[in-house]
């Protein structure tokens, strides 16, 4: 998987991380790091864009998950070893506004339906919409 990140500016600053390749268990802890990078020098507002992500694991979820947790406010989760936290529970990332995706392929977006992530994140067609949500 590569990550680019890039800068976007909508009613907030946003940081977008540009996906391509897959996300697994290869890899997940770079989607991560680059989360904890990304809030450690300020990033609040974080958009995915997933158009070149071509695969996504469950350890993709995992690493979706702890960025959601992140960007929720969390303090920067640990990547090893780290135990995902049932979404909504207490403590958990329901209603996160914080962090969206736009644009995933139909086999990324079939995961993320399974898993149950659509009820807890937005995800937009375009980048232009994505970004004007925030």
């Amino acid at each position: 998987m590569d990550i680019t990140v890039d800068k976007a500016k909508g009613r907030v600053p946003i940081t977008i991380f540009r996906l391509s390749g897959s996300l697994d268990g290869s890899n997940y802890d770079e989607l991560i790091n680059a989360g904890i990078e990304a809030e450690a020098t300020g990033a609040t507002d974080l958009l995915l864009d997933m158009r070149n992500l071509e695969f996504m694991s469950s350890a993709g979820m995992v690493g979706l998950q702890m960025l959601l947790r992140l960007m929720s406010g969390e303090h920067s989760p640990k990547v090893a070893g780290a135990a995902p936290r049932p979404m909504g529970a207490a403590g958990g990332a329901a209603g996160v506004a914080h962090m969206k995706l736009f644009g995933p392929t139909p086999d990324v977006e079939r995961v993320l339906e399974v898993v149950g992530l659509k009820d807890f994140v937005e995800i937009y067609d375009n980048e232009i919409d994505a970004v004007a949500s925030f």
